[in-house]
């Protein structure tokens, strides 16, 4: 299965169907990883910016986050605890104990 940070969004405003205009989960994430490493350095803290960059999205490989990009689900508030059919986009309900080992795989390849 393929994960998805983003959408693409054509003129009209309605999420592009063609996933294939999707941003991957695991190019976002190496993306602003990259990002944070490099804004990070004159801190020196490039190491510490560019874990919180792999690790910033981590929620979105959840199931409910994947039907949601999809359409598949309703979205109640930005604050709710996902339920059936519904889901909270809220980072605070993103969690580990919700996410398959897939991002902890991914991590170990990525680093």
């Amino acid at each position: 299965m393929k994960f998805y940070a983003h959408t693409a969004t054509p003129p009209d405003g309605k999420p592009d169907p063609d996933q294939g205009h999707w941003q991957l989960l695991s190019t976002h994430l190496r993306n602003v990883a990259q990002l944070a490493k490099q804004f990070a350095a004159p801190l020196r803290l490039s190491a510490e910016a560019e874990l919180a960059g792999l690790l910033h999205d981590l929620g979105k490989y959840r199931d409910e986050f994947q039907a949601y990009l999809r359409g598949s689900v309703q979205v109640v508030s930005k604050h709710s605890t996902p339920s059936t059919g519904r889901l909270g986009l809220s980072s605070h309900t993103n969690n580990l104990e919700r996410c398959s080992p897939l991002p902890a795989t991914m991590l170990g390849y990525m680093t």
